[in-house]
């Protein structure tokens, strides 16, 4: 999957050793806003260098971010109710530059395009006219 999402922070990171190939491991989540009409906050998952890449991250700034949705079960022994556990588990990370679209120059702020100048010409050559074209 993948989502365009304002870096918000990241979770303290976890380290360990693996019990069955004995190699070191690390973990924390990385925390996203969604740009959305309405926003939703997700946490990903970064394993190994995925959180040095998520350490890189400005807060504020807009990434595309890319993971894996797995589920996974467990039962506890003692009630035998079974319960189902959610991660997003986060494989890329990069910052999205937003593009300029083809043809369009920004314009600084105050100024008068063409049209708008022409319109208030017109409204100032008919005052009476109150329609706008």
């Amino acid at each position: 999957m993948e989502m365009l999402a304002i870096y918000k922070g990241h979770s303290e990171a976890v380290e360990g050793v693996s019990q069955s190939t004995g190699n070191a491991w690390r973990k924390m989540s990385a925390i996203f806003e969604t740009v959305e009409h309405y926003p939703k906050t997700i946490a990903v998952v970064c394993m190994n260098a995925m959180c040095e890449t998520a350490l890189q991250c400005k807060p504020g700034k807009l990434y595309r971010v890319r993971f894996d949705v797995e589920s996974r079960s467990w039962t506890d022994p003692k009630t035998n109710q079974e319960k189902w556990f959610t991660d997003c588990k986060c494989w890329g990370i990069a910052e999205e530059v937003p593009a300029a679209k083809p043809g369009v120059q920004a314009q600084p702020q105050g100024t008068v395009t063409a049209p708008a100048r022409a319109a208030s010409q017109q409204q100032e050559e008919n005052p009476n006219d109150d329609l706008p074209f």
